[in-house]
């Protein structure tokens, strides 16, 4: 059987995977039953055995390392869906304890700091990240990668874009704010999974990976 493999972000990790985030056992405790994520029901559609290699929350360095952690596993016939991260997502090395960490502009960060790194420069270096020449690197990894890979079944996109045109369900919307979060409820996944699918029967799946919010132009 073909394998779909999954990689990315918390948007890409499926709700059975790491069980102690809050959200995922309020959610799931909502609906009575383990909801699906787009590339579960993605991978079910082209008759897939799905495989994720992701992490909740992660950013685009280490997904990239993933990709390159399992790519001599990756055949021919398989297909690939990468989730990238935002780009002023950070990481670095925590040498306290020997491990990557990161740092993510939107969430309160303090107990990430280890004692060696200032939040405030971890701060000015996430928001140099926000500008085009992150972007433009970006494109160019999606060019190594899809080259590095066997198969030309991968695509890439960014949750952040898929907000822009799809309404995409949140938990919060659908359990009236029961659980308060923003990431996408199981029907909010599958408006991105039937809108990739409806595109991919007609081979018009076109740029997934826009970034429209960065803060600098030049």
């Amino acid at each position: 059987m073909n394998k779909l493999w999954g990689f990315g972000d918390s948007f890409s990790t499926p709700f059975w995977y790491q069980t102690g985030v809050s959200y995922k056992i309020k959610y799931s405790n909502f609906k009575g039953y383990t909801p699906k994520i787009a590339t579960e029901f993605i991978a079910k559609e082209l008759q897939c055995e799905f495989v994720w290699k992701c992490k909740s929350p992660h950013d685009n360095e280490s997904i990239v390392e993933s990709i390159i952690d399992n790519i001599e596993n990756i055949k021919e016939e398989d297909v690939i869906i990468v989730g990238w991260a935002p780009i002023h997502r950070t990481r670095f090395i925590d040498t306290e304890n020997n491990v990557w960490n990161f740092y993510n502009l939107n969430d309160n960060n303090r107990k990430r700091f280890p004692n060696h790194i200032e939040g405030k420069s971890l701060e000015e270096f996430s928001l140099n990240r926000n500008h085009f020449l992150q972007v433009d690197y970006i494109k160019k990894l999606q060019k190594l990668i899809t080259l590095a890979v066997p198969t030309k079944k991968i695509f890439f996109w960014s949750w952040g874009y898929i907000n822009s045109f799809l309404e995409c369900e949140t938990i919060f919307d659908e359990t009236e704010g029961k659980v308060n979060d923003k990431h996408w409820s199981e029907n909010g996944h599958k408006t991105f999974a039937n809108y990739f699918m409806e595109n991919y029967k007609k081979n018009t799946l076109k740029d997934l990976v826009i970034y429209e919010h960065t803060i600098q132009n030049s």
